[in-house]
């Protein structure tokens, strides 16, 4: 008797990660990964910006599922883009997946115009590299992209039904007039277990909608019919992109975070190009109108994961910062992390000094105090030429208990190091921490940042001709 696939899923805490795990719970042993343990299926702790936790997570594992998004807060200060964070988690979970066999990724991503990479909006661009990212390694990885899912608890359909509710007369931008598709939140759940058995499908990318396209604008008309509310809509091409985020925001009550990236990519349209795998998985989808019918007679009065603050402790005065940095050619994440020693202390002009312990250890200190200011050691096992990984085990700046990280990883594939800082936990105040330490920090990150630059322009002799 065939033993049933072992499945996890990341991003279970979702709308889309819920209602995925309740439809194939029947036919596989369902894994959730999570920063926090909850109900409804086996939970493996599992903090996907630490690789040893996705290594982990992913023991034992046949299939997994990759739905997440980083455009919320994962502690108490974020320093980066939510690109930046999208690429580490990215990064650790195909690692993981390379690392323990798995037969293959599944990832929802977003529907892409047909336009260069450059012109993307920053949220599309980002499911782009993650695509990528997770293509880089040796696990088959297949890619469903989709618009708009509409479900109760989706944080974008939300935004529209409360957009609908609370606006009887609507200025729409120029956005609103985007043509789009969308797919309801049962044919995406039947797609997704579809790609885990159908091996036509696995390790392609394939794009999923209902079939109808409206512009943004027709959509909140037709929704308000099925509702039963009557409402005025009147294009006005001077609302800017910022005041439409704002007022927003304000009206829906969804996170300037979660606002921001998604109105950005309203620009652009999100239509599916080729529905040859798509008729063949879900032959009949559900239209526009039956997915918000179905959406409304779903009883789900919970506020939207991506409403709420996502924080499971929210006093715990932590960090986690990232930046991306230009790679070299010819150089790896290990020598970037000795550089940043080397660059440091002459950029510092004497007031930072720092001494390295047997290659393993670093402190950094200044001048008359005896004390570190930071005590820095490195992970062996843990690091390579691709990743540099320490451990900051205290000084004068820093708690020495928790899992506080400081990492150099090489994002494959690309010409990037991401420089990140994890778990962070601060000793100095948090007020004073926050606008002395950690604007410190981000501005040398970012002047280091400009010095592999020079460094990269002068080895390439792209120095401006005289």
């Amino acid at each position: 008797m065939n033993q049933p696939l072992k499945v996890a899923v990341a991003g279970i805490s979702g709308f889309v990660g819920q209602a995925l795990m309740k439809e194939i719970a029947d036919c596989c042993e369902v894994y959730g990964l999570s920063r926090t343990p909850r109900e409804g299926a086996e939970w493996r702790l599992c903090d996907l910006f630490s690789l040893k936790d996705a290594e982990e997570g992913l023991k034992d594992v046949d299939i997994a599922f990759y739905l997440v998004h980083s455009m919320l807060p994962s502690a108490k200060l974020m320093q980066g883009s939510f690109q930046d964070f999208d690429l580490i988690a990215a990064d650790n979970f195909a690692r993981a997946a390379e690392v323990n066999g798995l037969k293959q990724i599944i990832y929802l991503g977003g529907i892409l115009p047909p336009i260069s990479e450059a012109a993307l909006s920053l949220h599309l661009r980002s499911r782009l590299e993650v695509e990528q990212t997770l293509r880089a390694y040796s696990t088959p990885v297949t890619v469903v992209r989709a618009g708009m899912i509409i479900g109760p608890s989706g944080s974008s359909f939300k935004m529209m039904l409360n957009l609908v509710r609370r606006l009887p007369l609507m200025f729409c931008p120029p956005w609103a007039e985007t043509a789009s598709e969308t797919i309801s939140l049962r044919d995406i759940v039947r797609i997704l277990k579809c790609c885990m058995f159908d091996e036509t499908v696995r390790g392609k990318t394939f794009e999923a909608g209902c079939g109808e396209i409206f512009s943004y604008r027709q959509m909140m008309s037709r929704l308000a019919k099925i509702i039963g509310l009557r409402r005025w809509m009147v294009h006005l091409p001077l609302i800017r992109p910022g005041l439409s985020r704002l007022w927003i925001s304000i009206v829906t009550g969804a996170p300037r975070a979660l606002v921001s990236p998604l109105i950005e990519s309203l620009q652009h349209p999100m239509v599916v190009k080729n529905r040859d795998v798509m008729d063949r998985i879900v032959p009949r989808p559900l239209k526009f109108d039956e997915s918000i019918r179905l959406a409304m007679e779903t009883k789900d009065p919970s506020v939207p994961r991506a409403y709420q603050i996502q924080r499971a402790q929210s006093d715990l005065q932590d960090v986690r910062s990232a930046i991306r940095l230009p790679l070299p050619m010819g150089k790896t994440a290990r020598w970037v992390a000795e550089e940043y020693l080397r660059w440091l202390e002459p950029h510092s002009r004497g007031f930072i000094q720092i001494y390295v312990r047997d290659h393993q250890a670093v402190d950094f200190g200044i001048r008359f105090i005896s004390k570190p200011l930071l005590s820095l050691e490195l992970s062996k096992n843990r690091s390579d030429e691709n990743r540099h990984l320490l451990y900051i085990r205290g000084g004068l700046l820093a708690r020495d208990e928790g899992r506080g990280r400081l990492e150099f990883r090489q994002i494959k594939g690309s010409s990037w190091i991401i420089s990140a800082i994890h778990d962070f936990r601060p000793r100095l105040p948090w007020f004073i921490y926050r606008y002395t330490q950690a604007v410190v920090h981000w501005w040398v990150m970012n002047s280091f940042s400009k010095h592999l630059r020079d460094l990269d322009r002068t080895q390439n002799h792209l120095e401006p001709s005289r």
